[in-house]
């Protein structure tokens, strides 16, 4: 599944079939008010949809969306203020978030950050420790963990609190670290100086461990790009290249390139597609049928050339008038 944004709101287009309509997410904040809480997450498979929860103009936890059952799970958080939101992603059928609690009504007052993971299919959540929680800067998952760059390398958490482990990456880089399926390898866009942003395309590597908490690496021949988005399969990556349309596929082996899908529009909160579908089959999106819901543009969501997911759930209602 995909979700886009568009000026009505959100956007859910099927992997699988095509199909779209809106989605009906209660208490999403369109404006972005408080900050960051437009921010959502897919789940691997395509069946969750994290997102903040917001009443009275407060952030007041988080909320899962079920596709298959169209029902929705929140997850409350208590505080007097509300909460400043940190991040989300999903590991498995779990989401983990993060947020900063206000101690007060004014903006500077949040405090915390702990990760809290929480299973909305039994409610059951756990509070990793302070000290043991991803930052949730530029992460990524795996099946299992959420891997976050931490200046020399990567951090690997998991969910039973224990510390994380860590992998060195002898080389400056930049944005996220992407594992591969089997979790093996690791893909980073290299840059010298990451503590400033310019624009500049930069080379791409892949890494494997060394067996001694270190990694060994292969730069791919011939490409420069700003980001790397996921593994399409063992030979290709998917990255983002500033000032070019469509995302790309890379042949890690040769460094041939190829456009893989246009992104659409902008809108907030963007584009989300569900990991798995990364690496399955792609075809064009059918135009949608008029009239519209008139609270949707969906110019962005026709435009999206959407992977086509066997494996993805089915949407179980048809586009509602």
């Amino acid at each position: 599944m995909a979700v886009v944004g568009s000026e009505g709101g959100l956007v859910g287009v099927s992997a699988s079939t095509g199909e779209y309509r809106r989605l009906d997410l209660p208490g999403w904040s369109e404006l972005d008010d408080p900050m960051g809480s437009s921010d959502i997450a897919v789940s691997a498979d395509g069946r969750w949809v994290g997102y903040w929860y917001v009443d009275d103009g407060r952030v007041q936890g988080v909320a899962a969306y079920d596709v298959e059952t169209d029902e929705v799970t929140r997850r409350d958080v208590t505080t007097e203020f509300g909460l400043s939101p940190n991040g989300m992603v999903w590991v498995g059928d779990r989401l983990w978030f993060s947020a900063y609690a206000f101690l007060d009504a004014s903006a500077s007052s949040a405090r915390g950050g702990s990760t809290t993971v929480w299973s909305p299919e039994d409610d059951e959540a756990q509070d990793l420790p302070l000290d043991r929680s991803p930052s949730f800067g530029n992460e990524s998952a795996t099946p299992t963990s959420v891997v976050e760059p931490n200046g020399n390398g990567v951090d690997l958490y998991t969910a039973d609190g224990a510390r994380p482990r860590s992998l060195r990456i002898d080389r400056s880089f930049t944005g996220r670290a992407v594992v591969s399926a089997d979790e093996q390898r690791l893909a980073v866009v290299l840059d010298p100086t990451p503590s400033s942003f310019d624009g500049s395309k930069h080379g791409l590597v892949v890494l494997t461990p060394d067996g001694h908490g270190g990694t060994v690496g292969r730069r791919v021949p011939g490409v420069r790009t700003n980001e790397v988005l996921a593994w399409r399969d063992d030979r290709h990556l998917v990255v983002s290249t500033y000032g070019h349309a469509a995302y790309q596929l890379v042949d890690v082996g040769t460094g041939r390139t190829a456009d893989f899908i246009t992104p659409g529009s902008s809108w907030v909160p963007g584009m989300h597609l569900a990991a798995d579908g990364w690496s399955a089959p792609v075809y064009d999106a059918p135009a949608p049928p008029t009239p519209m819901d008139p609270r949707l543009v969906v110019g962005a969501a026709a435009a999206v050339v959407v992977l086509g997911l066997g494996a993805l759930v089915l949407w179980r209602r048809r586009v509602r008038a």
